[in-house]
């Protein structure tokens, strides 16, 4: 991973992501913090064939570091992410992708609470802003 001081105008190499992967969505969160949420990998030798991760990872900008934290429950790419309030939305992107320049659109949107333990994450289903609709939390 590089960054880029717009000041400076100087690009810095930065540590590699933990998984290898394009086209994931990125969010900037309280405390100098970055999430990267799914992406797109490939078979091996199988170009055509895109498929999505459920890999959900946090940069710490002041320590330099990545750390993984629990899966997404809807492996995504080609997604988007925002962060308001505390929490990080992630909406559409594709969970396949074969042989088309544009995929199918998932229709479901998730919100995360990141919280600072790499293990641990508040998940809210669409449902969850209804007052009669369980709340989930993953990982169990």
């Amino acid at each position: 991973m590089e960054s880029f001081n717009p000041k400076t105008a100087v690009w810095t190499t930065r540590p590699d992501l933990l998984t290898a992967r394009g086209d994931a969505a990125i969010a900037v969160l309280e405390g100098n913090k970055l999430m990267l949420v799914g992406g797109e990998g490939h078979y091996r030798d199988q170009d055509n064939y895109k498929y999505p991760k459920h890999v959900n990872e946090v940069y710490y900008v002041d320590d330099q570091t990545w750390v993984q934290k629990a899966m997404i429950p809807t492996a995504r790419f080609r997604t988007a992410a925002a962060t308001a309030g505390g929490l990080t939305f992630v909406f559409g992107g594709a969970d396949v992708c074969i042989q088309q320049p544009v995929c199918p659109t998932l229709e479901n949107n998730e919100v995360f609470l990141d919280l600072d333990h790499p293990h641990v994450y508040i998940y809210l289903k669409n449902e969850a802003y209804n007052d009669n609709a369980k709340l989930t939390t993953y990982p169990l």
